[in-house]
């Protein structure tokens, strides 16, 4: 066999989902105009009980650090936008990266802290899509915290890869910001 690819998801070790809410805070333009970049503040606070672990490094080379290259272990995380009513808004901010031993590469948020990201997009859909478009006038704009662990392995001349998702790792509260598309 060449190889093998699978995925899952990642659970709490507890089976108690974290508590998170992210909030754009602070936008460059409340009033763009479609196709138009847009900058923003956005703030990731740990709203539950529990310290929770994210990636936060833009350096993609960050994850090799200390690892085997043929046995490579990391996580990847963005914040993703929506416009309510739309899909996702192309994202123009670099990936998060880490490795657990990578020192400095993962922030560890304790309960009531946060941290703030500054952002960048594009107000157009992230996938274009028959029927579906960008709306002129009032929306609701939120951010979603994503986040995945991938494995690569490799052993005589066989890749083998894993993508596990965070999907119900995060029990997330996303407030919307009122934005006025032109």
């Amino acid at each position: 066999m060449p190889g093998m690819a699978g995925d899952g998801i990642v659970s709490p070790p507890d089976d108690e989902p974290r508590e998170i809410e992210v909030e754009m805070v602070k936008l460059s333009n409340e009033n763009p105009v479609i196709g138009s970049e847009v900058q923003g503040e956005v703030q990731l606070r740990n709203s539950g009980k529990y310290p929770i672990h994210i990636p936060w490094s833009t350096d993609p080379k960050r994850i090799e650090k200390g690892q085997d290259p043929n046995s490579l272990r990391w996580e990847e995380a963005n914040f993703q936008l929506v416009l309510k009513g739309s899909v996702g808004l192309e994202n123009l901010s670099q990936p998060l990266f880490s490795s657990r031993i990578s020192a400095g590469s993962e922030l560890t948020i304790q309960p009531g802290e946060w941290v703030t990201a500054i952002v960048k997009f594009k107000l157009a859909l992230e996938y274009a899509m028959p029927g579906r478009f960008i709306r002129k006038g009032k929306g609701e704009l939120l951010v979603h915290w994503e986040q995945g662990a991938t494995y690569r392995s490799i052993k005589n001349c066989a890749v083998t890869t894993g993508w596990f998702d965070y999907r119900n790792y995060y029990r997330q509260q996303n407030p919307t910001v009122t934005i006025n598309v032109n």
